[in-house]
C-alpha cells in the first residue's frame, strides 16, 4: 500500500481554474499579429522581379 500512496499527487484538484490575468498575453499576441500583417503587406508590395529566383548562387 505504501508504494501506491507515493504515486498519488500531493495536491487536490479544484473544480474552478485559478483566476489568471490573460490581458498581457492577449496584448502581446495582438502586437505580434500586427507585425506579421505588416510584414506580409511589405512582402506582397515588393517587386518580385528584382529578387533573384535562386539566391544560392549570389
Amino acid at each position: 500500500m505504501e508504494s501506491a500512496d507515493r504515486t498519488r499527487p500531493h495536491f487536490e484538484l479544484t473544480a474552478e481554474p485559478p483566476d489568471v490575468d490573460t490581458e498581457p498575453l492577449a496584448s502581446f499576441a495582438a502586437t505580434v499579429e500586427a507585425q506579421y500583417r505588416a510584414l506580409a503587406e511589405r512582402m506582397e508590395a515588393a517587386d518580385e522581379e528584382s529578387v533573384p529566383d535562386d539566391r544560392m548562387y549570389m
